[in-house]
């Protein structure tokens, strides 16, 4: 990773931390992503990450996401769509991505329920190919919270025709302000595991999460969909009452970054 690119990194959300202390307005409980988006994925990641996050919504949104694979604003995928819940037993999203280089266009779209009273989330999560047509692809994720503080996840990628990967992840809150998250991934015959412990700092304001993937079997290439090689970095602000921006690292893509409002 390039280092000036790093430092820079960290100072714009150092600087983001500290505008945004007084913010106010209705916020989202998972404000930026860490690790590989199993236990904690944001609200505005969860349909690519865990779906079961998108039980976490409590406002209703127009998202929208720009990423790219590997260098910045070069052949990248970028989307739109509504974030729609109350943060009382459900939420959803849908929308639509076009990636330009080679031309492709797909619909996405997920649904969380959750249980306050066995604090249990379940989600799916669909694509389906616009053009060029294709068969639709569905994830699948759940996340339980046994205790106060604590959260477990699991997801299914590619249910219909495998499925292809699968992913566990823990997260602790070690404060108010931090929680410590390690996400994990196996292929569909439960090989070639995947690791990615993180940490966040930050609160529903504004947040920083700092997180490490790499291969368990150093025998096999790296394989995942859910965690990437390296050093992922993530931060999150609410920028002012209405609007949410997120930038990535090395998570879900090389560069990404999200951005909703408010409706």
């Amino acid at each position: 990773m390039n280092f000036s690119r790093f430092r820079a990194f960290v100072s714009v959300s150092a600087l983001a931390l500290a505008s945004s202390a007084h913010a106010s307005g209705s916020a989202d409980s998972s404000l930026v992503s860490v690790s590989g988006g199993i236990a904690e994925p944001s609200t505005t990641t969860a349909v690519f990450q865990n779906p079961a996050g998108l039980a976490e919504i409590k406002r209703t949104a127009l998202n929208t996401h720009a990423f790219f694979p590997e260098s910045a604003f070069k052949d990248g995928e970028y989307g739109g769509g509504i974030l729609y819940g109350k943060g009382s037993g459900f939420g959803l999203t849908a929308g639509a991505t076009y990636a330009p280089t080679p031309s492709a266009s797909r619909a996405y779209y997920g649904l969380a329920v959750a249980s306050q009273a066995l604090h249990l989330s379940l989600g799916a999560a669909g694509f389906t190919p616009i053009s060029p047509s294709g068969d639709s692809t569905f994830n699948l994720g759940v996340s339980i919270e046994p205790s106060p503080g604590v959260r477990l996840a699991a997801t299914a990628r590619d249910v219909s025709s495998g499925p292809d990967e699968y992913g566990v992840g823990l997260a602790v809150s070690a404060s108010n302000d931090v929680d410590l998250v390690g996400d994990a991934t196996f292929d569909g015959d439960y090989k070639r595991p995947a690791v990615s412990p993180g940490i966040r700092v930050g609160s529903q304001q504004a947040a920083l999460t700092v997180s490490y993937g790499f291969r368990l079997d150093s025998k096999t290439s790296f394989h995942s969909e859910e965690i990437r090689e390296g050093v992922a970095l993530a931060g999150g602000i609410r920028l002012g009452t209405s609007a949410n921006l997120q930038v990535y690292y090395n998570q879900m893509s090389k560069y990404g970054a999200t951005l909703s409002f408010d409706l």
